[in-house]
């Protein structure tokens, strides 16, 4: 038998146990007969399984490789009166090592996809406002040499804006970074921390609403790796163009996916006539949820405030 299986009586002492309950506990078989605890110390989870009410079922790591799904069953006479348990051990080991692969995997690809989002939203965020900074620096030494220097005063302001608009972006992408989820923070978490600071920063005032499960149930890694910048993005948005006093954020989850609505009480815009710039940060956040397999769509009207609503599957789609 593979499995591992061992039997203790009504006052938790080792009545039976098979070679594979032997090996994997590390025991022999003179300790039937003996008490549980003194058996199996090393095992402080499994102890605390067995002290449990039958049935119970958990997953227990015994060792660094080792991860064993648990199954305790009462063992009980017809008329009811308890004689024991049955505690069955089904080895995880090797699903668990495919699960960590495909997990290292989806963060690979993530990181790999990240690289590919950031290239391109500095080349056409950052790059473009050098680009205009060198170019009202050409401007205004030509105009110098022309000697029209009431005109050189439009092009250093000119300057002044762009170079102040490339600050607040490194500002909000770094600040994205600094409060970027982990393994040991999900995503809820970290956005909590993020808006705190982005509100003081940009003089917002924001609010977040996410349900408790929120809190217990993550997203995929590689969702929530797309996520956090799409709604980083839609607040970069509210601060350059929306002219809002308030924003909030709001998650509602659903049995496949998960709703995440940006919405603001700024002038609004027509989505049909977007500027180059907002154009892109539309463009770069519908990319990074349909990598996911997930949507994005925009309401939005002049003088009615913007509502940005991403659909998010609980595990990425598609390859």
């Amino acid at each position: 038998m593979r499995d591992g299986m061992l039997v203790i009586d009504a006052q938790e002492h080792i009545a039976d146990l098979n070679g594979a309950a032997q090996e994997l506990l590390g025991v022999k078989s003179k300790v039937i007969g003996c008490e549980a605890a003194q058996v199996l110390p090393a095992h402080p989870g499994l102890l605390e399984l067995i002290h449990k009410p039958a049935p119970a079922q958990d997953e227990i790591w015994l060792d660094d490789a080792h991860c064993y799904r648990i199954h305790i069953s009462p063992l009980a006479t017809r008329r009811g009166f308890g004689l024991g348990k049955l505690i069955l051990f089904y080895d995880m080991s090797e699903e668990k090592e495919a699960q960590k692969q495909l997990q290292d995997h989806q963060r690979t690809v993530a990181m790999l996809q990240e690289r590919e989002l950031l290239a391109r939203e500095l080349h056409d965020g950052i790059g473009q406002a050098l680009a205009a900074a060198n170019l009202q620096v050409k401007s205004a030494s030509e105009l110098l040499a022309r000697g029209e220097t009431a005109s050189v005063e439009s092009c250093l302001l000119r300057l002044a804006e762009v170079t102040q608009e490339g600050k607040e972006s490194v500002r909000e992408y770094l600040l994205g970074v600094k409060t970027r989820f982990s393994a040991e923070q999900n995503l809820v978490s970290a956005l909590r921390q993020y808006l705190k600071q982005y509100s003081q920063n940009c003089g917002i005032r924001t609010e977040l609403l996410a349900p408790p499960e929120l809190e217990e149930r993550r997203l995929n890694f590689a969702v929530e790796a797309q996520l956090q910048p799409i709604i980083q993005e839609a607040l970069t948005n509210v601060r350059k163009h929306a002219g809002a006093s308030s924003a909030r954020v709001i998650f509602a989850p659903y049995d496949r996916q998960v709703r995440v609505t940006i919405e603001d009480d700024g002038h609004g815009f027509d989505p049909g006539g977007t500027s180059e710039k907002q154009g892109f940060g539309l463009r770069s956040m519908r990319g990074r949820a349909e990598a996911v397999g997930g949507r994005l769509e925009v309401n939005s009207a002049p003088g009615k405030g913007t509502r940005v609503i991403v659909w998010m599957p609980w595990q990425k789609e598609g390859p």
